[in-house]
């Protein structure tokens, strides 16, 4: 169909702009802030329309067309089905994927409903690889390393309601430590190691497997259960130093590590 300028309409279903977000972003806010659009407004917008639906193509296309400006890593790989799989059972779950950085905020949904892909990401290192000092200290790693990105998002390597109970757990444990008397850059640093710490005392386990995460009940992860938990980690994450570096470092989750083999020596391993 050709509209009366000479130009084809186009319809497209699920746009992902690779180039342009903030153009298109000022576009809109000026025109919806208008009462009516001017009838001799006749400005146009170049816009270039590639259709795939071939991955490989698309993280091209992205990283070819975003030369002039650095894009964080993490945007390269939203494209992944993966990431509009979780998107969608979230949503489900009152909660919004944020695979299109501002997306769900300008369309005015609570910020505290939001989960990030880094978010998720940290959360999933630290609960199911058991690697609470990576989600802390390195989770950007997860996402430039090809090898350390499939560990968590590659296709089929974890069930999509596992990434929802990560998160569940997760939050009830930020819940909890946002109400407790620690200084916030403290709670920042031990977050992680709260949630895998207190996922293995709901679980009675000291190395769940991916399985057992995910049929795990999260109302079993009371706040008794993460009180005590928080106290374990508070206690090794002051003996080994309990600044930055010791989150970052391998003495807190060792030292876990042992005391949960002690209290847990015949629970299923990995």
């Amino acid at each position: 169909m050709v509209n009366t300028a000479g130009f084809k309409n186009v319809k497209i279903e699920d746009p992902q702009i690779v180039n342009g977000l903030q153009t298109s972003r000022e576009v809109f806010a000026y025109y919806n802030a208008l009462a009516s659009i001017p009838e001799n407004d006749n400005r146009r917008v170049l816009v270039r329309v590639i259709q795939t639906t071939n991955s490989a193509v698309r993280e091209g296309i992205v990283r070819a067309t975003n030369n002039q400006n650095k894009m964080q890593p993490a945007a390269l790989r939203a494209t992944d089905p993966i990431h509009g799989h979780i998107e969608t059972l979230f949503r489900s779950s009152g909660l919004y994927y944020d695979r299109r950085p501002g997306h769900h905020k300008d369309e005015g949904k609570p910020i505290d409903k939001i989960v990030s892909i880094v978010g998720l990401l940290q959360t999933m290192v630290a609960i199911v690889l058991q690697k609470p000092q990576d989600a802390y200290g390195a989770p950007g790693r997860y996402i430039r390393e090809d090898n350390d990105y499939f560990s968590v998002f590659g296709e089929n390597v974890h069930p999509v309601p596992l990434f929802l109970n990560c998160i569940k757990i997760q939050r009830k444990v930020d819940d909890f430590l946002a109400e407790s008397n620690v200084e916030r850059g403290h709670r920042q640093r031990i977050r992680f190691y709260v949630a895998m710490y207190a996922t293995c005392v709901a679980l009675k386990e000291s190395r769940p497997t991916k399985e057992r995460i995910l049929e795990l009940d999260v109302t079993y992860v009371t706040n008794k259960v993460i009180d005590e938990s928080y106290k374990r980690i508070w206690k090794a994450y002051n003996k080994f130093g309990g600044d930055n570096l010791t989150a970052k470092g391998p003495k807190i989750l060792q030292s876990l590590q042992r005391g949960l083999h002690r209290r847990f020596p015949d629970s299923e391993s990995n």
